[in-house]
């Protein structure tokens, strides 16, 4: 899965397979349609490839300021040691679990 970003701010989840042809609309800078009917010029492009990524504690979303590194659990900071910053997994961003995949209308 890749993501596509504009510079307005939307973004779009993408298949691999698709991607590469993304890539050749964007070298030969074209106009890009997908199945949900936005149309964009391949120059609104900001930024397209992996997803974002984020921080876990199990399935806890990890936080770091400047009181250290936490999650939340049941309305409650629970404060990493050392010790357990082995367990911290990278995993995709949460917000791609809800967006939908599109395809590209235009190839």
């Amino acid at each position: 899965m890749k993501t596509i970003k504009l510079f307005s701010g939307k973004e779009y989840l993408i298949e691999d397979n698709e991607f590469e042809i993304v890539k050749n609309l964007i070298r030969n800078s074209k106009m890009i349609e997908l199945s949900n009917g936005d149309i964009f010029n391949s120059a609104a492009i900001e930024y397209a490839g992996e997803l974002d990524k984020m921080r876990f504690w199990d399935i806890y979303p990890i936080i770091t300021n400047k009181a250290g590194t936490f999650f939340i659990r049941e309305g409650e900071q629970i404060f990493l040691e050392a010790r357990n910053f082995d367990e911290i997994k990278i995993k995709d961003d949460l917000k791609y679990l809800s967006m939908n995949k599109v395809k590209l209308l235009k190839k």
